[in-house]
């Protein structure tokens, strides 16, 4: 499945959601990379690219039908900016698509989370 098709079984307020998010992440990063992984939208920088999917700096998007789950390596370390949303027990950020989303803070959280890249990490295909 590709992107576009994966677009086509999403509802409008999970399009919405999505390219609210999607615009926010390509305002710092204009040729972002965009692909489904484990059939979920996955944001990252080529640079990366060789890092196993797993281990590479991401953000990771998973739809449901009140919400979208976001998977960063770094929301624990916005938790506290971003308490007007729920987190689970494993620091996945929830947003329901009802909620005001807070612009500013969620850039931040994405230019952190495709950023995040350690020396020495996991960089095998």
């Amino acid at each position: 499945m590709t992107i576009d098709e994966y677009r086509l079984t999403m509802t409008s307020a999970q399009k919405s959601m999505f390219d609210a998010i999607e615009m926010m992440i390509k305002e710092s990063y204009p040729d972002v990379c965009l692909t489904l992984f484990a059939r979920q939208p996955l944001f990252y920088l080529k640079r990366f690219e060789t890092i196993k999917p797993h281990y590479r700096p991401s953000v990771m998007l998973a739809f449901f039908k009140d919400h979208v789950n976001i998977f960063t390596s770094k929301n624990k370390d916005y938790r506290h900016l971003l308490s007007m949303y729920q987190f689970t027990e494993k620091h996945t950020l929830q947003i329901y698509f009802d909620q005001k989303l807070m612009d500013e803070t969620l850039k931040h959280l994405f230019i952190d989370a495709l950023e995040d890249h350690h020396e020495g990490g996991h960089t095998d295909v």
